[in-house]
């Protein structure tokens, strides 16, 4: 114990002059394997500084050993003494440092006198380069048959520790972990070693989140998520389920500068060991509770410093950036409770990737504003809008798409609509910007019509005038019925949002080109538009009206056009009885199955459609026709459920056969219905929907269910057999165990 305080303590000198004067009086080649030793146990506690002086005594040491007594082991050392110099040099000074190192080991080696230079060196320096971002070195691999000794790097493999791991044989696979890393670190295998302890940091969080209920390990916890850290993989920690109860259980304030200080003692590897970090404060993000409001706020700060970061060694620091801001996004998408604590951090990041990077880090970063914006005080909202309004005005023509796009879906949020209602000055310079981006872009030319339906001509009359827009309007309509563009859809729902603009001609031109869409489906190249197509069907059949009053068509032209429309229709869901591919969607290589969204959601439009036109019997039998077949029965079921009115009578034909997603998402809309029925209508249709729910049940939609039931003093034996399997369900289910049990109490007769 005091050899290795002595020899692990201290400045360099002092280190080498500790142990030489503890291995005074031994042979050289036992001190030289001694610091050897204290270099591998340095390293193994990520202490690259004291491990190369170490190694670089090791060295001083061999040269003294006798050449003719030693000579195969002291060759046998010289080269993993070279091989640990460079691990070494690699975590301090970076990848390109220790591939010059690398290099001439491997090309004065050859397997008569040095075997180990060939054979484990040249791992590691095909790694080196990929990392620097070489496009091409000098390779010197032998095609040599390897044996399975102990002094190749190769021999330890990390197969037999990752299944003792999966089988959750934890104690197990990280001796073996530990075993095998401590080899590798010896041999100086640095991509090896970086491996093991990414797959070794993530078993200690699969074994600590096996055992959370029995024990609490803080330090067992940090000393995985180190060796996460030190493996460099970000790739490995989005792999692991990390769970709400273990963030809560060991992340706290103290764990972030735990962190940085990981990432710090290894500068040459600063910029991957980042790159984890970032992905853990991402994924922890996910599952953290919503009330550490507190530690939230420290981990999105270290996220946005991350985005604004200058630079990191041996990297481009803009992947880092660009990952950071993604991760915000992803953060402010999936955690709207975290959205307000940024605040003026959002604008600072905004202007430091403005000023420093291109088009596509702009683009991610407007991106990520627009999540946050909305709940972003208004001072900041605006100050955000502003910044983005200038960008815009120093945009060329034909700009980047991505930043147009990202600008204009930011500009359109509801939070500038608000400001812009009370501030004259800024819904000016919005409303500019807006036409500024739809003109800057043939792609925008759609959104263009969308912004003309509610703002004054007279404010951008300098930038499109009545030729310009109807040039425009054209050109939509050209898009609108050309049937082999993915965008079809897109352009025919413009023509119909805006028809004062589009006006008689172009509402026309919309309507035969989505007759045209949806008759392609009977042909064997269905339009790639299909998928979107429901989209302009659904808003004909919402405001058909307001687009006959807008355009100055006549309405039985109108109408008997929008007839013609249902044997197309009709014709659709006949082809995809037979044909469900066609709801696909386009794919290479093709898809064997429909996309039960783009299903459900024509469902939605043709029953939406057959109410407006209040002529549903054709277009219903075609629908029971397409649900025959069982590849589209459920999203047809969904959706029909869903579209059932809240007054309506319930058909016990129809509820006692609904598949489990049909029940639950139509469970809403009947119990609005039973809330406005008769106590005695009301306890017969709470009763039906009840016996579905024991069959198809336990979810927590149950609940409003069941407190409706015990209301209406509805009551059911416990002996029947829907129900007593109900009631043991509800006993496995650990989540809903304690929330539904008391209401399910209640309905039973023995209750």
């Amino acid at each position: 114990m005091r050899l290795s305080a002595a020899c692990t303590d201290g400045t360099d000198l002092d280190i080498i002059e500790n142990l030489n004067k503890a291995t005074e009086g031994c042979a050289p080649i036992l001190q030289t394997l001694i610091a050897k030793h204290f270099g591998d146990l340095c390293g193994d506690q990520d202490n690259w500084r004291i491990a190369l002086a170490h190694y670089e005594t090791a060295r001083t040491f061999l040269k003294q050993a006798d050449a003719t007594v030693w000579r195969e082991a002291a060759s046998a050392l010289l080269s993993m003494l070279a091989q640990s110099i460079a691990m070494a040099t690699w975590h301090l000074e970076g990848a390109e440092k220790a591939s010059q190192m690398l290099e001439p080991l491997a090309a004065r080696g050859n397997l008569k006198s040095t075997p180990l230079s060939i054979l484990n060196a040249n791992f590691d320096i095909l790694n080196a380069h990929s990392t620097t971002g070489a496009t091409s070195s000098q390779w010197f691999e032998r095609r040599v048959a390897s044996l399975e000794t102990p002094q190749l790097i190769s021999s330890y493999k990390i197969g037999s520790a990752l299944t003792l791991s999966d089988a959750k044989r934890f104690q197990d696979a990280h001796r073996l972990f530990w075993a095998i890393l401590r080899r590798q670190i010896g041999l100086g295998g640095t991509a090896a070693s970086k491996l093991t302890k990414s797959q070794y940091g993530r078993s200690i969080i699969a074994g600590l989140e096996a055992t959370i209920d029995r024990q609490r390990r803080r330090e067992a916890f940090m000393l995985g998520v180190r060796l996460l850290i030190e493996g460099g993989r970000a790739e490995v920690v989005e792999e692991i389920f990390w769970t709400e109860r273990a963030i809560e259980t060991y992340i706290d304030k103290t764990t972030l500068p735990r962190l940085e200080h990981i990432v710090k003692r290894a500068p040459g590897m600063q910029a991957e060991r980042t790159m984890v970090v970032a992905t853990l404060l991402r994924e922890w993000l996910k599952v953290l509770p919503s009330d550490a409001i507190d530690l939230a706020q420290n981990i999105l700060l270290s996220l946005a410093r991350l985005a604004q970061a200058d630079s990191f060694a041996g990297c481009c620091n803009i992947e880092i950036i660009d990952f950071a801001i993604k991760a915000l996004k992803e953060i402010g998408s999936q955690r709207p409770e975290f959205r307000r604590i940024l605040g003026v951090d959002l604008t600072q990041i905004l202007d430091s990737v403005i000023e420093r990077w291109g088009p596509l880090p702009i683009a991610n970063a407007i991106e990520m504003v627009s999540v946050f914006v909305e709940s972003s005080p208004p001072e900041i909202a605006e100050r955000l809008g502003l910044k983005v309004i200038g960008l815009v005005e120093k945009l060329p023509n034909n700009a980047f798409w991505p930043i147009v796009r990202a600008a204009s879906d930011l500009l359109r949020v509801d939070t500038f609509t608000r400001i812009a209602a009370n501030n004259e000055h800024f819904k000016r310079l919005r409303t500019r910007a807006l036409v500024r981006l739809a003109l800057n872009s043939q792609s925008e030319h759609t959104s263009l019509m969308y912004l003309l339906r509610t703002i004054d001509p007279a404010a951008i009359e300098d930038q499109i005038d009545a030729h310009g827009l109807n040039s425009i309007v054209n050109d939509i309509k050209n898009h609108a019925v050309d049937i082999s563009s993915n965008t079809m859809a897109a352009y025919i729902h413009a023509l119909l949002v805006a028809p004062k603009i589009s006006g008689r001609q172009g509402v026309m031109t919309a309507l035969v080109g989505l007759r045209a869409l949806i008759d392609s489906t009977t042909s064997q190249r269905p339009s790639p538009a299909l998928a979107n197509g429901y989209e302009p069907l659904l808003l004909l059949a919402r405001e058909g009206d307001k687009i006959v009053t807008e355009s100055g068509l006549d309405a039985n032209e109108f109408r008997n056009t929008l007839l013609d429309l249902v044997n197309s229709i009709v014709n659709l869901w006949r082809t995809a009885a037979n044909r469900p591919l066609i709801f696909a969607g386009f794919s290479i290589p093709p898809k064997t199955s429909p996309n039960k969204n783009i299903v459900h959601n024509w469902t939605f439009a043709t029953l939406e459609f057959a109410r407006y036109l209040n002529i549903p019997t054709g277009l219903v039998q075609a629908l029971d026709e397409a649900a025959q077949n069982d590849l589209l029965a459920d999203p047809i079921a969904v959706a029909r459920a869903i579209q059932t009115e809240a007054s309506d009578a319930l058909d016990p034909k129809i509820v006692n056969y609904e598949k489990a997603d049909a029940f639950y998402a139509a469970l809403g809309q009947r119990l609005i219905g039973i809330n406005n029925q008769t106590d005695t209508e009301a306890i017969v249709n709470a009763q039906l929907l009840l016996n579905r729910c024991f069959q198809v049940g336990p979810r927590g939609e149950d609940a409003a269910l069941l407190l409706i039931a015990n209301q209406l003093s509805i009551r059911f034996l416990p002996e029947s057999a829907d129900v007593a399997n109900y009631v043991a369900k509800v006993r496995r289910h650990p989540q809903l165990r304690l929330s539904l049990t008391p209401l399910v109490q209640r309905v039973l007769e023995c209750g």
